[in-house]
């Protein structure tokens, strides 16, 4: 899996499906820390996983979660008052535990996606099913990584935001 999972980032990075999202340091960042963390096998891919912000189209999300319901992909729709939970524990990584800080009102309200697991294949063919489907894209998603499952949903999706900014000011 170590080398479909690379060739599959290179092809992102290439295609520009995540491209405005992963400048090429943290690109290279990425590949390096999947690589460290299958040495050291505290990452196995398990199933695939996504959680879902502020999807307020509803026959958009039926249609995300049919198509995610048919290729057994697990789903979470994260609410506002679990923004700051970090995403190890949003996607109930054994040793993340759940935050003691209530959210009091940060909030944003753009849609946002995080996948976890995606093989390469479920990976093309997820991308795939927007376009054929003629779905509007995700402005702001990411993969999970050794990074990132320690920051919360609001660090997230600040990043991102900042990301996306610097790319369309270009």
């Amino acid at each position: 899996h170590m080398v479909s999972f690379e060739v599959r980032l290179a092809l992102l990075y290439h295609n520009s499906c995540f491209h405005s999202y992963f400048s090429c340091k943290k690109y290279i960042f990425l590949l390096c820390s999947f690589y460290i963390l299958h040495a050291k096998g505290d990452f196995a891919m398990s199933e695939a996983q996504i959680l879902l912000y502020n999807f307020k189209d509803e026959n958009r999300l039926r249609q995300i979660r049919r198509y995610l319901n048919r290729q057994k992909i697990s789903l979470r729709m994260v609410q506002p008052s679990e923004y700051l939970e970090s995403l190890g524990f949003l996607f109930e990584i054994p040793g993340f535990a759940k935050n003691s800080v209530f959210n009091l009102g940060q909030n944003f309200q753009e849609e946002m996606m995080v996948l976890n697991g995606f093989s390469s294949q479920q990976l093309d063919e997820f991308l795939a099913f927007f376009k054929e489907n003629s779905l509007p894209p995700v402005a702001l998603k990411a993969v999970l990584t050794p990074v990132t499952m320690h920051w919360d949903s609001m660090k997230l999706h600040e990043e991102l935001m900042r990301e996306h900014a610097a790319t369309h000011a270009r």
